[in-house]
């Protein structure tokens, strides 16, 4: 079983415009030999082989290392690239932080702008990547801390209400990520009060509305 891992669609001639796509395993059917996926994209199931899942996370391009200050500029496009490559597991400081740190001012203080800019990185599979991402971090205390931190902010609902609708969207998808599945298991690795503290209270934020 891939468990609740983000994976991307391959080698589907029946359906080629999958190919490319990210989802979500959620189930596997034994008789059919194929699991449930639900596509990042618009929500909705299809059956998929095993062997046409492949990993998301893709070897970064030869070239200039990316900089905390590139990320800090990116668009949602060149964001959500950025942590296919593996920028949000980066170990290197300051680089998970800043991609953390872009996915939650996207558009700034303009309410449209950020709520458009949100829901396009959602559709991408931000949501799914930035709580997978906290695999990466988990061993560290400050880095989980940090982690645990904004991919929790990514859930807060604002008075605005298309982000309050855009906050219940994240929660669901880190939810059905295994977003509790890994507030549990920084919860055993870390007994210090400012990592656990946090995630009691991303507990109570995910399990909210």
């Amino acid at each position: 079983m891939f468990g609740r891992t983000l994976h991307v669609i391959d080698g589907i001639s029946s359906r080629p415009e999958l190919n490319g796509t990210l989802g979500l395993p959620v189930t596997y059917d034994e008789q059919k030999e194929r699991y449930a996926v639900m596509l990042v994209s618009n929500q909705s199931r299809v059956l998929l082989k095993p062997g046409n899942l492949k990993p998301w996370l893709v070897e970064p391009a030869k070239g200039e290392p990316v900089t905390a200050v590139a990320i800090g500029t990116a668009s949602v496009g060149g964001l959500l690239e950025l942590i296919k490559a593996g920028a949000a597991h980066s170990q290197e400081d300051g680089i998970a932080e800043a991609v953390y740190t872009r996915a939650l001012n996207l558009g700034g203080t303009d309410v449209r702008m950020r709520a458009e800019l949100a829901a396009e990185l959602y559709r991408g599979g931000g949501v799914e990547m930035l709580v997978q991402s906290m695999d990466a971090h988990m061993p560290d205390r400050r880095r989980v801390f940090f982690a645990l931190f904004f991919v929790s902010q990514l859930l807060i609902a604002e008075e605005d209400g298309t982000e309050r609708s855009l906050a219940a969207e994240a929660k669901e998808r880190a939810v059905r990520a295994g977003y509790f599945d890994r507030l549990c298991a920084a919860l055993k690795a870390h007994t210090t009060s400012d990592v656990q503290c946090t995630a009691l209270s991303a507990f109570a934020q995910g399990a909210s509305g």
